[in-house]
């Protein structure tokens, strides 16, 4: 492998991804308040639209619309992750277009991972977006979203995982306290020791949870939940998720976003809407 002709999208979905604990926790959260299980999934920001193949996979009454602005990711999901699928990959649509344009069809959840919606700078874009995911819901439906924050979200740093053939790199450039952007990069050294810098590269906004969530109530969400990554026991986290309206304020944490377009009669409403 070379820097040349290796696949830096295979890389990134090794080092980042991890579709099968995501859609695991959709499921579970989705089941525990409506006793089914999801069917239909909206992933924007899809890229390679990995997850949508896992969503589909296995599972012959599952549909997934997958959207994302950038051609490349999708062509190259459509032949590395979808033709795959064999029969099932005609239950995956691949839609080259804007995430805040609407589209002509419901699903039971939507999803931004990967932090993916901090591209949007300005409250007007973010909004738009938010509003446009809900058309798009069915009354059951949610808007799950990962979150990032903490001090370390605001320092520059780099920090390293070992994988059998390649390491990966991710750094945090610069913040602006002042506008919340912030530059970062993703870096791959190979085996053979060549480094492939800025694989990836990013300039966000980071947005805070209040922020977000209030976002999510102006745009007619019924009902937010957040679910907090429980610690390993050595100030990392340990991949397990609760609902819960208080928690500590780590250097470095990561949660997940579940907006409700409809309040079901078994869940009242979180403290943040009662405020």
């Amino acid at each position: 492998i070379t820097s040349k002709n290796c696949d830096l999208y295979s890389l990134y979905q090794s080092a980042v991804q991890n579709p099968q604990a995501d859609i695991k926790f959709i499921k579970r959260v989705y089941r525990k308040r409506h006793d089914k299980q999801p069917l239909t999934l909206r992933e924007d920001f899809c890229g390679t639209a990995l997850m949508s193949a896992f969503w589909v996979k296995n599972r012959p009454n599952a549909r997934a619309f997958c959207i994302d602005i950038d051609e490349e990711p999708l062509l190259w999901g459509q032949k590395n992750n979808i033709v795959p699928l064999g029969r099932g990959s005609s239950r995956v649509t691949l839609i080259q277009q804007d995430v805040t344009e609407p589209v002509e069809f419901s699903v039971d959840i939507a999803v931004a991972f990967n932090f993916s919606y901090c591209v949007f700078h300005q409250k007007k874009q973010l909004s738009s977006y938010l509003k446009a995911v809900k058309q798009s819901l069915n009354d059951s439906g949610a808007l799950f979203m990962d979150i990032t924050g903490g001090r370390e979200s605001g320092e520059q740093l780099e920090e390293s995982r070992e994988y059998d053939d390649f390491t990966y790199f991710w750094q945090q450039e610069s913040f602006n306290p002042i506008t919340a952007k912030a530059k970062r990069h993703i870096h791959f050294q190979l085996k053979n020791g060549i480094k492939i810098e800025n694989a990836f590269s990013y300039d966000w906004r980071i947005w805070t949870l209040p922020e977000v969530c209030d976002l999510l109530i102006d745009a007619g969400y019924k009902e937010i939940d957040i679910y907090w990554e429980g610690n390993d026991g050595s100030g990392g986290g340990n991949g397990i998720f609760t609902k819960t309206t208080s928690a500590n304020n780590d250097p470095a944490w990561i949660a997940y976003i579940v907006a409700w377009k409809q309040q079901t009669d078994n869940n009242k409403l979180s403290n943040r809407l009662k405020q």
